[in-house]
């Protein structure tokens, strides 16, 4: 019997690799717990970010778009002040449009080219946080002391202004530091205002140029009434101009409605928030199987030479009781199910980042089922739990084209096969290459679409929706943005069979930005 009696050093080494196998799972569950609340933070900025789109399209004038734009930064990435500046190309420099926690007389500060140089700022995309020391630079005579700085670009490229938020010197002891974690974060507000002041620049122009028409109509009717013989030409050219104005109002309006990323972030919250609850509970339960198994490493360090058979027998009849083996099976177990959970809510943010390039206008060269793939992360909780999604990817090249645009068409497509389902059905997308194009077919078994209507699909304005429910613009946009690629695209279908969409777009054909 006391040959099988461990010794003082197998002791010891039992304790050093249970003690070791504990620091190892606590590390795991500080790790978890960083992230979960990463993931809250982000989850919190999202929905602001949503917040600030809904009340910025309310904004009548570039003061209130700029005073909504500033505060905002304030509350979503909680920091002291904010600024943003747009670009004067007359005198080549940033100038304040908007301005919220500054005194009065910083309204007139200025950002040269030079300081635009030194930041590196003309680079798309931009995001800089920096400290900064006082004294008479652009910067330290803002007061501040730390600052996060992001660019934002025209369609060209071009810098047309930054966004700032930031922290002065005399209350830096009462904020958190700005963390490289808000950059993410912080560009996609700034590309979201960048887009919403496009947007709202657009609808100004537009309002003025109902008017200029409105004033030429009523001209063009005086006219009219004077010089009968030419009545019917005049009311023609009128119908036309009337024509051409709703055409550019129903693009403003599609536009307003994709470049939000706000109602994208809509859509995903609810995805976000399923893999960080999945994520808390795990980490619960964690904490459950540590404590067991922390009790057992209590009593390993309360044995002393002689009381080791004694403690020794304490122990396994512990290890009976709360099933120690269990325990640890149980603790990897929840370690894979907690990392799933992050897989998840990392494919949701690529897909959200992937998708952001909704209003681009820049031919490049894409991964189509990129494209696709990120689609499905965004629409995928409209389908789950009844939906079989089939994918048939082929070999295909990447693409040059215009990658937000392709997204745009094949949301409104998987949208559109989504809605057709009543209950439980499958989608089915294939890509192939063949005789210098691409393909992609979108297949759905839903209704179908009737006979009597299939031709009128791809008229502007037309919808079999309620009204509130559809624009009659998707379909419409989207066979524009198709023959924009040289490509073409055509439906076919069987009531009560479901339909079947096919793009089909030329590999390396040059496309005219028209």
């Amino acid at each position: 019997m006391s040959n099988n009696k461990p010794n003082q050093n197998e002791l010891q080494a039992r304790c050093d690799d249970l003690q070791g196998q504990v620091i190892r799972f606590l590390k795991v569950e500080q790790d978890l717990i960083h992230t979960r609340n990463q993931l809250d933070h982000d989850l919190a900025r999202f929905k602001a970010i949503q917040s600030y789109s809904q009340r910025i399209i309310q904004a009548e004038s570039m003061e209130e778009f700029a005073e909504i734009t500033v505060e905002s930064v304030i509350e979503t990435f909680e920091v002291e002040c904010s600024a943003f500046f747009s670009l004067d190309k007359a005198e080549n420099c940033l100038k304040v449009k908007g301005m919220f926690g500054f005194e009065a007389n910083h309204l007139n500060c200025q950002l040269d080219s030079a300081w635009i140089d030194s930041k590196g700022l003309s680079q798309e995309g931009s995001v800089i946080i920096e400290n900064v020391s006082p004294g008479p630079d652009s910067m330290g005579s803002l007061g501040l002391s730390q600052v996060i700085i992001s660019s934002y670009h025209d369609d060209n490229k071009n810098l047309e202004g930054i966004l700032l938020g930031g922290v002065s010197e005399s209350k830096r002891g009462y904020y958190d530091e700005i963390s490289e974690e808000l950059i993410p974060s912080f560009m996609v507000f700034t590309q979201q205002m960048s887009s919403l002041l496009q947007n709202f620049e657009a609808k100004k122009y537009l309002n003025e140029k109902v008017k200029r028409r409105t004033a030429e109509v009523v001209k063009q009717k005086k006219v009219i009434e004077e010089k009968n013989d030419v009545l019917e030409d005049q009311k023609e050219e009128l119908r036309s101009m009337l024509e051409n104005l709703k055409l550019t109002q129903s693009q403003l309006v599609q536009s307003e409605k994709m470049a939000s990323l706000g109602q994208l972030v809509a859509g995903i919250a609810h995805e976000i928030n399923n893999p960080v609850t999945f994520i808390s509970a795990g980490v619960d339960s964690l904490g459950t199987n540590l404590e067991e198994v922390r009790q057992v490493l209590d009593i390993y360090h309360k044995i002393t030479p002689d009381n080791t058979k004694e403690k020794l027998k304490e122990i396994e009849k512990l290890k009976e009781q709360i099933d120690y083996k269990q325990a640890i099976r149980e603790i990897n177990k929840l370690i894979e199910s907690i990392k799933t959970g992050t897989e998840r809510t990392t494919q949701i943010v690529s897909g959200l980042r992937t998708f952001s390039r909704l209003d681009e206008d820049v031919l490049k060269f894409a991964d189509i089922h990129e494209g696709l793939e990120s689609t499905l992360i965004l629409l995928r909780n409209k389908y789950k739990n009844r939906i079989e999604i089939s994918k048939n990817f082929g070999a295909i090249p990447p693409l040059e084209c215009f990658p937000g645009q392709l997204n745009q068409v094949f949301m409104n497509i998987l949208s559109n096969a989504i809605d057709a389902i009543e209950g439980e059905g499958e989608i089915t997308i294939s890509t192939s290459k063949s005789n210098g194009f691409i393909r992609i077919s979108i297949k759905d078994n839903g209704k179908g679409i009737p006979e009597n209507i299939k031709a009128k699909i791809f008229d502007p304005f037309f919808t079999t929706k309620e009204v509130g429910e559809g624009t009659g613009l998707g379909l419409s946009i989207s066979h524009g943005i198709i023959e924009k690629h040289k490509g073409s695209i055509k439906v076919l279908s069987e009531r009560g069979k479901g339909s079947e969409f096919i793009i089909s777009i030329p590999v390396r054909k040059k496309i005219n930005d028209e």
